[in-house]
């Protein structure tokens, strides 16, 4: 891999990890140490649940590689676990498929609000029941930080209609000002009026965003704007184009500032990804067409109090053509010819 490749690849890799917090840092940091320890097999996953659309059955025409990013918001109780535990709301939801066959990798925005079946698991990892809640409600259930991940991945991987997820990481969306911290700070435009937060964020103002204000305007919702996640997701997408700038900036000054990221953010990361597959990945992604990022398509309507609090909540509700469209972009389904009533 030649000089300017490998610092194409890592760019992309933390420009993700800004955000995201979590898989970019694991695949960066092989190309920044000589050995990377492993825990596990480079294995598959696949789903034992047919993949049905528009009543068609689909079938995976090769095996690829997935994982869930999550973002939690730190409502729960998560340092203990069984009964006393009580899973944080999933504020980021983000899927990254890789195509190794196809040579191709993209990924998957999710948003939080999305209603969908959510698996209701209890503290000791059972489920017997399913409600239809919003999708960041998934983590909030299970017994331990482990299976409020699990119960995550089966509730998006149900959502998207049983595709296969292969993989998790979640971190708590509280060390995003630490994250903002390791870059130094993000310089954004304001778009939307911060200033009820802090009176220097106001609309139109170019600001480099403190530790404080690049948490402010990540997480900012409810009395920000039109109050929506999709807007959220908007502004989520405009720090991570101005991180990349701040990445370069970092990486040519510190050639140990990418290891020193990842050293930070892994401390405080909820994962089961496999450092052999992460390996191999990270030396082949800059060979890999680039999909992008990918969002789904729908309306956003005020609904009902789903969550028993007393208050209406934003509803997100998908296009079946837009989620169809996206699923099969990152995942290689054939149509097997059958339907869900043979």
């Amino acid at each position: 891999m030649t000089k300017h490749k490998k610092l194409k690849l890592i760019l992309g890799i933390l420009l993700f990890i800004v955000l995201v917090g979590v898989l970019y840092f694991v695949l960066q940091k092989i190309d920044e140490r000589d050995t990377v320890e492993t825990d596990g097999e480079d294995t598959y996953l696949t789903s034992d649940n047919d993949i049905i659309f528009d009543g068609k059955i689909y079938e995976l025409d090769h095996p690829v590689k997935s994982y869930l990013i999550m973002g939690t918001d730190g409502s729960g109780n998560e340092n203990v676990k069984g009964e006393q535990y009580e899973g944080s709301m999933a504020d980021f939801l983000m899927l990254m498929v890789i195509d190794e066959a196809d040579k191709k990798y993209g990924f998957l925005a999710l948003n939080r609000d999305s209603v969908a079946e959510i698996p209701m698991m209890d503290k000791n990892g059972q489920v017997d029941v399913y409600n239809d809640m919003y999708l960041c409600l998934a983590h909030a259930y299970g017994g331990s930080k482990r299976q409020s991940c699990i119960n995550t991945v089966n509730a998006v991987s149900s959502y998207l209609h049983d595709v296969p997820i292969g993989g998790y990481l979640a971190i708590p969306m509280d060390h995003i000002s630490d994250l903002n911290h390791v870059l130094g700070g993000v310089t954004v435009t304001l778009e939307d009026d911060f200033t009820a937060e802090d009176a220097q964020m106001k609309p139109g103002e170019t600001i480099t965003l403190t530790d404080e204000q690049a948490a402010i305007f990540l997480r900012g919702r409810m009395d920000v704007g039109d109050g929506t996640n999709l807007s959220r997701m908007r502004r989520q997408k405009a720090y991570l184009e101005a991180a990349s700038q701040k990445i370069r900036e970092q990486n040519a000054q510190d050639a140990k500032f990418l290891a020193k990221a990842y050293d930070q953010i892994m401390t405080y990361a909820t994962s089961d990804l496999n450092m052999n597959v992460i390996t191999k990945l990270a030396k082949n992604m800059d060979q890999y067409e680039s999909l992008g990022f990918l969002q789904i398509e729908g309306e956003t309507k005020l609904g009902n109090d789903r969550i028993d609090d007393g208050q209406v909540h934003n509803e997100f509700y998908a296009d079946e053509t837009s989620l169809k469209e996206n699923v099969m972009k990152l995942y290689p389904l054939v149509d097997t010819g059958k339907t869900e009533d043979d």
